[in-house]
């Protein structure tokens, strides 16, 4: 029998494994390498930068990346709305080849400050802001016009064509027409069309691969199900003599997929939690020494599967085996009207979603959570004890975390590339389980394969 000890190290050495398989693909650059406001400022303010947008929160100094990328007016929609002051620049294009013009746009994205609920004082704390940060963006590029973006409908390249042209006027607005615009944008998107592709592809499959997974239910107390036939497979079992043949019992966290005759269906996403070291009374049944209880449906519901039960409602599930979750309180980053705020959030990392809420009581009541990522296609970068990170299900969108001290930060760091890993594990295994059944028995194989000294290897079928 495993010790703690060999179950740990075990453990470890898997964490670490499928973390590095994220680092990896993120050092391929899959999500752009830019996670500082400054930097990704810069990239836009060059005329052949790799990114043509970024918006900062209303730091000057800190400069608080909200989010950038090379996917123009129609990708930095996404990000409009995110936070309630954002400021940043758009390289924006008109026409192609000799005729082509690079100008430079100062972006101003905002909730309306005429809503009504700001007071005098603090609509001149906000437009001192947009002072401050017009003079940073002065200093940084030369741009022909500043766009006020109040929501994503705004951000369309009709709205912002014709705010240029009414802006400039003259000599200076020959060949600024949405016509020249949409011609430069088709060139432009014919010149990446691979990694477009790429792009759109890895969307579709995190959108994919998140419906498969599913973030877990957050303190929500999973429900027993009784199976239909159980008083009648109790007595048969009393009748019956006993087990010819020993049989070797799933272990606490295998993954396992479970047969419910309620639901006349098997569900993939099963876990054996406990195993009853003694017949007794254990939520409320009455339950034989050696049944494995089991969770599955999302976490929502749970079973007890006895011994001589075992070979016809649980079978080895090949599915990845996703880190140990991590909860903890944390700061959250939004940027306000005059500065940006760091709120105090709990947080849960479980099954390759990072989720959180406003405290810990609104997780337990079962509340949506203020945001949820899938961390497939994982990146970030650390700043001492703050992080900046991203991924394919945040699109262009960047968030900013903090954390108490450097051991907290290195604990959620390493906890989310490994969640990340999971999430790239999980994506191959969907691939695979296309393939049938037949693919089901090698993913089964090449997995008992994988850890024939594992002291917790599950049985094989």
């Amino acid at each position: 029998m495993a010790t703690v000890a060999q179950r740990s190290s075990t453990t470890s050495n898997s964490v670490e494994k499928i973390a590095a398989i994220a680092k990896k693909r993120a050092e391929a650059g899959c999500n752009g390498g830019i996670f500082n406001g400054e930097e990704a400022l810069a990239e836009v303010a060059k005329v052949d930068g790799t990114w043509n947008w970024a918006l900062v929160g209303p730091d000057p100094v800190e400069l608080p990346l909200s989010g950038g990328g090379r996917g123009g007016i129609e990708e930095m929609r996404d990000s409009i709305g995110k936070h309630a002051h954002s400021f940043g620049l758009l390289r924006i294009v008109f026409g192609v080849g000799t005729e082509a013009k690079k100008k430079f746009l100062f972006i101003h994205a905002s909730d309306p400050i005429d809503s009504g609920n700001f007071s005098q004082v603090q609509r001149g704390k906000a437009m001192a802001v947009v002072s401050k940060m017009e003079q940073f963006m002065q200093a940084k590029i030369q741009y022909i016009a500043k766009i006020k973006l109040e929501s994503q409908e705004d951000c369309t390249a009709e709205y912002v064509v014709g705010k240029i042209n009414e802006v400039v006027r003259g000599m200076g607005s020959e060949g600024l027409t949405l016509d020249a615009y949409k011609a430069a944008w088709e060139f432009e998107r014919k010149i990446h069309a691979a990694e477009s592709i790429e792009k759109e592809k890895r969307q579709v499959e995190a959108k994919k691969v998140m419906e498969e997974t599913k973030a877990a239910v957050a303190a929500v107390a999973a429900v027993p199900e009784m199976e239909p036939e159980t008083k009648a497979e109790e007595t048969q079992a009393k009748e019956e003599p006993k087990q010819r043949k020993r049989i070797k019992l799933f272990a606490i966290g295998d993954q396992v997929e479970v047969w419910s005759s309620k639901n006349n269906m098997w569900y993939m996403d099963a876990e054996v939690v406990d195993i009853a070291k003694e017949t007794g009374a254990i939520d409320g049944l009455k339950i034989k020494a050696g049944s494995m209880k089991v969770v599955y449906d999302n976490g929502s519901r749970f079973k007890w599967v006895p011994p001589q039960q075992m070979e016809g409602y649980l079978r080895l599930s090949p599915r990845p085996k996703p880190p140990p979750p991590l909860t903890g309180n944390i700061f959250h980053a939004t940027n306000g009207w005059w500065s940006t705020q760091w709120n105090s959030c709990y947080a849960e990392l479980n099954r390759g979603f990072l989720q959180w809420w406003e405290s810990q009581e609104a997780a337990k009541r079962g509340g949506l959570p203020v945001g949820k990522l899938h961390l497939r296609g994982f990146g970030c970068r650390e700043q001492g004890n703050s992080l900046t990170l991203k991924s394919d299900s945040s699109g262009a969108t960047t968030y900013n975390f903090k954390f108490d001290n450097p051991e907290i930060t290195s604990q959620w760091v390493n906890q989310l590339w490994a969640h990340s890993g999971f999430c790239e594990e999980w994506a191959d295994f969907s691939k695979a389980k296309q393939g049938g059944d037949d693919m089901r028995k090698q993913l089964m194989e090449k997995m008992i394969l994988k850890k024939p000294d594992d002291p917790n290897s599950p049985p094989a079928e």
